[in-house]
């Protein structure tokens, strides 16, 4: 099903219509869905259960950039602001993209290939684990997630904490370590 909404070219609709959510806070509601909602669980999705291609791919199409923005639009914690289990699924994708990227980068390692992993035709996106590590932060996803520390949700803050420990912690020992 994911190769299939790629196939018709569904994703850059996806992004060009969060894009155009000028305050992506006020989109949401706590009881209701709207269509920026629902597409930002299919892109979510789709990084989490996606292959690597297909995550690279989300990536080449600026769903970094939009998921950070989703997760920066909580900040305000006013009554709009998206659900709990929305952020949660956020910081699942961007670990998923990056635990995937790290097993291929490994398992070339192991393979002795040197091939790293990369996007199809294109030369100036980020190509590795390091890369993307950098894309999120270059975006703000990092502080944002580090924002999210302080949700009153006990959920929302043990997956922020997870995930920085995880992927930014510091030390390379920290990068082996598993989300629950």
């Amino acid at each position: 099903q994911i190769q299939s909404a790629f196939n018709v070219g569904i994703i850059p609709l996806f992004i060009q219509t969060l894009n155009s959510s000028k305050t992506m806070a006020q989109q949401f509601r706590p009881q209701e869905k709207t269509e920026e909602e629902i597409i930002i669980h299919a892109l979510s999705n789709a990084f989490i259960h996606g292959n690597l291609n297909q995550k690279l791919y989300l990536v080449e199409q600026g769903c970094i950039q939009v998921l950070s923005h989703v997760l920066n639009s909580n900040a305000s914690n006013s009554s709009n602001s998206i659900d709990f289990n929305t952020l949660i699924l956020i910081i699942d994708a961007f670990h998923s993209l990056l635990q995937s990227t790290k097993e291929k980068e490994e398992e070339d390692r192991n393979n002795d290939n040197n091939i790293n992993v990369s996007y199809n035709n294109e030369a100036n996106h980020p190509k590795d684990l390091k890369a993307l590590l950098l894309e999120i932060d270059n975006v703000n996803g990092v502080s944002h997630i580090e924002n999210l520390q302080d949700s009153s949700s006990e959920d929302v803050y043990h997956k922020a904490v997870a995930f920085l420990e995880t992927w930014y912690g510091g030390e390379e020992e920290n990068d082996e370590n598993e989300m629950n």
